[in-house]
């Protein structure tokens, strides 16, 4: 049966082509274009058109039409205009083989560390993100289990270890992994309150209330490029102090480049006033749900992190196949941070 399907402009306009086919009441086209990158399916149901985007939402026309014009009005450019410079609204197109030269001519541990996809699944089936934490990360559960699962191969979780969650926040990490390994967790973050409540323990990463070798293992889960200033550095020396030894920390991910850059929503940024490092190109985008994501180069990494190590070996690990576990996925690369076993 013919239909129209909707080819949406950034200027709110669309052409139309007869080319749906009917499934039930649906009447479903082919893909839905914005400003030339895919966006869904387009469908009719009722009379009414709409789109399916690919994580599931469902928008009418005149929802979309409402959304791009919108973008016009939404105080972005403003914002953009008043963000320091350096500064580009160019998106980041990682050059791998780059990246894994300057490491191979740095002192830093470097390997591969694939996944076993098989492994992958058995332990989703296990974690059962949809029974205990249902809605938890829906726009791509795929890449923030992956980033869980790989963190506790890096890890060696111990019944008994305490386990602390950094930068928690709303993440659901030490709830899974102190019920499939039996690890006592503690949960930080900025945002809750200041000290220690229970398990939550509030403040600044860089600073924790915690006893020197304190705690067997902790991780940071897609949080540690948010640290702001110098709390990036500060952290690292922290968790050499309150690491026991033996202990370890997870990066995962680890966001590596060929060069350092900034990543920004500066409707987020330009208002709080946060602070880039001069020099530093600043990359805008509308689509970054944070005000700050730091993105290192491996000379930046050497400087910020591997010289406030301290007691801690650095390893770096590529993660190569994470498209096997999805298309959605983009962890790339990982960093652990291990304490050695004091000698007598």
């Amino acid at each position: 049966m013919g239909g129209r399907q909707f080819w949406f402009r950034t200027d709110g306009t669309y052409r139309t082509y007869r080319t749906y086919r009917t499934y039930g009441t649906y009447k479903v086209g082919g893909v839905l274009s914005l400003g030339g990158k895919v966006m869904g399916t387009a469908f009719v149901w009722r009379g009414e058109f709409g789109l399916v985007i690919r994580g599931g939402w469902r928008f009418s026309r005149q929802a979309m039409l409402n959304w791009l014009f919108r973008r016009k009005t939404d105080g972005w450019e403003e914002a953009f205009a008043r963000l320091r410079a350096p500064k580009t609204r160019r998106g980041l197109d990682l050059d791998i083989w780059a990246v894994r030269r300057h490491l191979g001519h740095s002192p830093l541990a470097f390997a591969e560390l694939p996944v076993d996809v098989g492994a992958y699944r058995a332990w989703m089936t296990r974690a059962d993100y949809g029974r205990f934490h249902p809605g938890y990360y829906a726009e791509n559960i795929a890449e923030k289990s992956l980033e869980h699962f790989v963190a506790t191969q890096l890890l060696d979780l111990q019944p008994g270890g305490v386990y602390l969650d950094v930068a928690s926040q709303n993440g659901v990490a030490a709830e899974v992994y102190g019920r499939l390994y039996g690890v006592e967790t503690l949960i930080q973050d900025i945002s809750f309150p200041a000290g220690i409540h229970g398990r939550e323990i509030g403040g600044d990463a860089g600073n924790l209330p915690l006893p020197n070798d304190s705690v067997d293992v902790m991780a940071l889960h897609c949080s540690f490029e948010h640290f702001e200033g110098e709390s990036d550095m500060a952290f690292i020396r922290e968790a050499g102090r309150v690491l026991r030894p033996g202990g370890r920390c997870a990066i995962v991910p680890l966001y590596l480049f060929q060069h350092r850059l900034y990543l920004t929503n500066p409707l987020l940024s330009v208002p709080a006033g946060v602070r880039f490092d001069r020099g530093i190109v600043v990359h805008a985008s509308r689509e970054w749900g944070n005000r700050h994501g730091r993105f290192y180069s491996v000379r930046q990494f050497l400087r910020r992190v591997w010289a406030n190590r301290g007691p801690l070996e650095v390893q770096i690990f590529e993660v190569p196949n994470a498209a096997e576990v999805s298309p959605t996925c983009y962890l790339r690369f990982a960093a652990l941070l291990s304490k050695g076993v004091k000698k007598d």
